[in-house]
């Protein structure tokens, strides 16, 4: 199973875009997507931006690989960071 700083970083490596524009495309500030890319925790905000972005139907710029929804749990660890 990929976690979703790997499926980000391999979207965005197939796309050939830079850091800017996958965080455009996502929704997010650059920093923000650069931290979630190499695995730092984020808010639960964030992390709703992320989920919702991936999971939009038809949306054409998400990755095509299936992401597991993150735990109660994870999300939870999520707001503390």
């Amino acid at each position: 199973m990929q976690n979703l700083a790997e499926v980000l970083r391999q979207w965005r490596y197939a796309e050939r875009t830079t850091v800017r524009e996958a965080a455009a495309r996502v929704g997010l500030e650059a920093i923000t997507y650069s931290r979630l890319e190499r695995g730092f925790t984020v808010n639960a905000d964030t992390l709703r931006t992320v989920l919702f972005w991936l999971l939009a139907p038809g949306a054409s710029n998400s990755p095509e690989e299936a992401v597991e929804l993150p735990t109660e749990q994870e999300v939870n660890m999520g707001r503390s960071g």
